[in-house]
């Protein structure tokens, strides 16, 4: 899960996306997350930008579960009490 502030966890989620053999669809699933962070839902819109250049449908799934922490787009999610 995509625990904010670990800086071991980002990076080991950017790692780990950025490895993925070339794929048509690419699901991310945060249902399971009790808090991403700012920086993460900013790595995922330019990780989302750099698969739509590449033809890659990019999904965050199960983040419209988490709340935002504000109204800017990218703002943390954490879960819904």
């Amino acid at each position: 899960a995509f625990q904010g502030g670990d800086p071991s966890v980002i990076w080991s989620t950017k790692d780990t996306l950025y490895d993925l053999p070339h794929a048509k669809v690419i699901n991310v699933d945060v249902s399971d997350c009790k808090i991403v962070d700012h920086s993460m839902m900013e790595f995922f819109d330019h990780y989302k930008k750099d698969c739509s250049e590449q033809g890659i449908e990019f999904n965050l799934v199960g983040i419209e579960s988490l709340k935002k922490k504000s109204n800017h787009g990218l703002a943390a999610r954490r879960l819904k009490l």
